[in-house]
C-alpha cells in the first residue's frame, strides 16, 4: 500500500478539509486492513481520538504512527501532548525533547514542551521553553499567557503583567492571561480588583474552557478569602473543586486508569503490615557521594517544606533542589508492585547502584558539581518513598516537616495543584482529611520501623522560635549554625508573597497563615473529627 493509493489520498483531502469524524472512519478502515504501512492513517486516528477525549486511544494511534516514523515532529509533538494530558510526563518529555532535538524552530514542539515541563514543577525551564515558542512565533499567545501564569508562581508581578497584556493584544479573549492578571492583582495585595476581573470573566462562560472556568473560581475564593469571606470564598474554591473532579474523573474515580493517591497508601500500609516483609540485609558499603552530606525534606504537603527549603537553603554549605521528582522510575520499579517491593527487600546492590547512580547524575544536570557542599533534596511526597530512600540512600538524614492538619487539610482544598495521583485527593476535604490520616500513620510506622536517620521539625516551631530551631536543624545535618539563615528570615517577613496559582508558596516568616482554619470551621466540621487524633499527637491546641 503506497502514497499513491486513493484511500490514502481521499484520507488526506478529508482531514486536510477538517471533517474529522469522516477522517476518523476512513482512517480506521484503513488500519482494519492490517497491511498499512503508512503513518498516515494513525496521526489522523490519533487527532480525531483527541478531540473526543478519548486520550488513550489517541496515545495507542500516535504511537503506531511513531513506529512507522519516528522523526515526524508533529506527530511527536501530538503524542507529547497527549500523554502530557493523560499524567504520563515522563514519557511525554522524552517525546517532545525528541521533536526540539529534530526541530528546535518549531514553536508547537516548544510549547508542548513548556507545558509539560509546567505540569512537572519544572517552572524555570517551563518559562525557557515558552520563551522560546514565543520568540519562534510573535503571535504564539498561549505561549505568553502560560508564561505569564509561570510568572504568578514565582511572584515576578511585573513580568506577569507583561506576558498578559502581551498574550491580551494577540488574543483579547485569553481566558489564562486574564486569570494571570487577578492573580497579580492578588500577589500584589489587591484583592478587590481581582474579584472584579474575575466575575467578568466567568460571567461569560462561553468562552472559557472547562479548565479555565475551575481555575477562575479557585482565584475567586482566593480574592474573597482575602477580604474576610469565608464562607462565599469556600464555596467558590468547591466548585471550582467539583468541576477539576468532573474532568479528571476518567482517571481516577473508581475504575479510572491511574492509582489513586489514597489508594497507593493503602496497598503499602497491607504491604508493610507487621510480620510482612523480610528484614532487610546491612546496607552495602556505598561509593563515596559527590557531595559532603546529603537530606531529604519530606511532608504532607501544604505542611511548610518550602518555606524550610528556603531557610536552610540560605545556608552557605547548603544547596537545595526543590520539587524535582528525580526518583520516579525507581519509584515505580521498586514501590508500584508486589514484585517491586520484593526487589527492593532483596536489595541487588548492582541494581541499587545503578538507582543511584542516574539520581547523581539527575542532581548534576540540574544543579552541577556539588563538591563541599551539603544537598538537600526537597520534595514533599518523598514522605510516601521512605523505603526507597532508605534503601537507596542508607547514609541520608531525613527532616519531616508537620504542621497543624487542620490548617494542611484546608490549604490542600483551597489551592489549585497539577492533577496527579496525590492531588486528586485534595479536590474534597473528606477525601483530603482521608488521605492525611493514612498517609502520616503509613509514615509514622516507617519512621520507627526503617533504619532511617529523621528530625521531625513543625512548621509553627519555625515561625515562632526561629533561632532554635534552625540551630537544632544544622546540628542534625552536621552543620554549623550560620547568620545567614537568620537573614533570611529578617528579609522575608519583609517581603510575604504568597503565590496564587499552583499552590506553591514561595512565602516569608509570618502567623498569618496559621490557624486560618478557625475562620472555616463550620466547612470543615464533618473532617476535623478524622483530624482530631492528629492534633492531639502533635501538640496543636483543639481550638
Amino acid at each position: 500500500m503506497t502514497d499513491a493509493d486513493p484511500r490514502l489520498t481521499e484520507l488526506r483531502a478529508v482531514a486536510q478539509a477538517g471533517d474529522l469524524a469522516h477522517a476518523a472512519r476512513l482512517a480506521e478502515a484503513l488500519i482494519a486492513d492490517g497491511r498499512m504501512r503508512d503513518p498516515l492513517p494513525f496521526r489522523v486516528l490519533g487527532a480525531a481520538r483527541e478531540a473526543q477525549g478519548r486520550l488513550a486511544e489517541a496515545a495507542q494511534a500516535l504511537l503506531a504512527a511513531l513506529r512507522l516514523d519516528d522523526r515526524h515532529v508533529p506527530t511527536l509533538t501530538a503524542y507529547g501532548q497527549v500523554r502530557a494530558r493523560l499524567g504520563q510526563l515522563d514519557e511525554a518529555q522524552g517525546a517532545l525533547q525528541r521533536a526540539v532535538a529534530l526541530d528546535g524552530d518549531n514553536p508547537g514542539a516548544q510549547f508542548a514542551l513548556g507545558w509539560t515541563l509546567e505540569n512537572r514543577g519544572e517552572v524555570d525551564e517551563a518559562l525557557a521553553a515558552y520563551a522560546r515558542a514565543a520568540a519562534l512565533d510573535p503571535q504564539h499567545a498561549a505561549a505568553h499567557a502560560h508564561a505569564a501564569g509561570l510568572s504568578v508562581r514565582r511572584a515576578r508581578w511585573p513580568a506577569a503583567r507583561a506576558h498578559a497584556e502581551a498574550a491580551l493584544a494577540i488574543d483579547p479573549g485569553s481566558a489564562v492571561a486574564q486569570i494571570a492578571l487577578a492573580q497579580a492583582d492578588l500577589g500584589e495585595q489587591q484583592p478587590a480588583p481581582a474579584e472584579a476581573r474575575l466575575r467578568a470573566l466567568l460571567a461569560v462562560p462561553s468562552g472559557l474552557s472547562a479548565h479555565a472556568a475551575a481555575v477562575a473560581r479557585s482565584a475567586l475564593g482566593d480574592s474573597l478569602h482575602a477580604q474576610g469571606q469565608p464562607a462565599p470564598a469556600f464555596a467558590a474554591w468547591r466548585d471550582a473543586n467539583a468541576a477539576l473532579r468532573r474532568l479528571h474523573a476518567a482517571r481516577f474515580a473508581a475504575g479510572g486508569s491511574s492509582e489513586r493517591g489514597l489508594a497507593l497508601v493503602e496497598r503499602l500500609t497491607a504491604a508493610y503490615a507487621p510480620g510482612r516483609r523480610r528484614p532487610w540485609p546491612a546496607p552495602p558499603e556505598l561509593a563515596e557521594m559527590p557531595v559532603a552530606g546529603h537530606a531529604f525534606i519530606v511532608g504532607f504537603p501544604r505542611s511548610g517544606t518550602t518555606l524550610l527549603g528556603q531557610v536552610l537553603g540560605s545556608h552557605p554549605a547548603i544547596t537545595t533542589l526543590d520539587e524535582v521528582e528525580l526518583l520516579s522510575a525507581a519509584g515505580h520499579d521498586l514501590l508500584g508492585s508486589e514484585a517491586g517491593l520484593a526487589a527492593l527487600d532483596a536489595g541487588d546492590p548492582q541494581r541499587l547502584a545503578r538507582y543511584r547512580a542516574d539520581y547523581w547524575r539527575a542532581v548534576e544536570g540540574k544543579l552541577g558539581g556539588l563538591a563541599g557542599q551539603r544537598f538537600i533534596d526537597k520534595l514533599p511526597t518523598y514522605l510516601l518513598g521512605l523505603p526507597l530512600l532508605a534503601r537507596l540512600f542508607p547514609q541520608a538524614r531525613i527532616i519531616v516537616v508537620r504542621r497543624d492538619p487542620r490548617d494542611v487539610v484546608l490549604s490542600c482544598f483551597r489551592h489549585l495543584f497539577v492533577i496527579n495521583p496525590s492531588t486528586w485527593e485534595f479536590l474534597d476535604p473528606h477525601d483530603a482529611a482521608r488521605f492525611f490520616d493514612a498517609a502520616q500513620r503509613l509514615a509514622d510506622h516507617w519512621l520507627a520501623t526503617l533504619p532511617v536517620t529523621a528530625q521531625i521539625v513543625r512548621h509553627e516551631d519555625l515561625v515562632d522560635d526561629f533561632d532554635a530551631t534552625t540551630r537544632r536543624l544544622c546540628a542534625f545535618l552536621g552543620l554549623d549554625w550560620d547568620a545567614a539563615t537568620r537573614d533570611f528570615a529578617a528579609s522575608s517577613a519583609r517581603r510575604a508573597v504568597r503565590t496564587v496559582s499552583s499552590g506553591q508558596v514561595s512565602r516569608g516568616l509570618y502567623r498569618d497563615g496559621m490557624g486560618q482554619w478557625r475562620a472555616y470551621r463550620e466547612q470543615l466540621a464533618p473532617v476535623l473529627p478524622l483530624l482530631a487524633p492528629w492534633v492531639a499527637a502533635w501538640g496543636y491546641p483543639a481550638d
